[in-house]
């Protein structure tokens, strides 16, 4: 698991995976049924905050520097690609009550 304490648990809409965060820098990916992880990803400081795309697509990791940083979940649940910068572009989110949401989510 996590080396330090996890800042955020978030459900994916399926209900089949959980993303987390962690002030240990790195965002994962855990699979609800056996509970091992399936991916992870380091990033340069605290991941402050986890949230799915609404089509389980994508988590979105709030972090200091650079900030939001938005990793595409692989066919096979095992691996996260970061979008480049055009694409960052183009995936509307929003801070709503705190949290990071797509827009139309609600």
């Amino acid at each position: 698991g996590h080396s330090a304490p996890a800042t955020t648990v978030v459900w994916s809409p399926d209900g089949s995976m959980i993303a987390s965060s962690s002030s240990d820098s790195t965002a994962r990916i855990w699979d609800v049924h056996s509970g091992r992880m399936l991916a992870m990803r380091a990033h340069g400081g605290e991941a402050l905050q986890v949230t799915w795309s609404r089509d389980g697509s994508r988590i979105v990791v709030a972090t200091p520097i650079p900030g939001v940083r938005i990793w595409e979940v692989g066919r096979d649940r095992r691996s996260l690609h970061e979008l480049d910068e055009v694409m960052k572009r183009h995936v509307p989110w929003q801070l709503v009550d705190g949290r990071l949401e797509p827009i139309n989510s609600r």
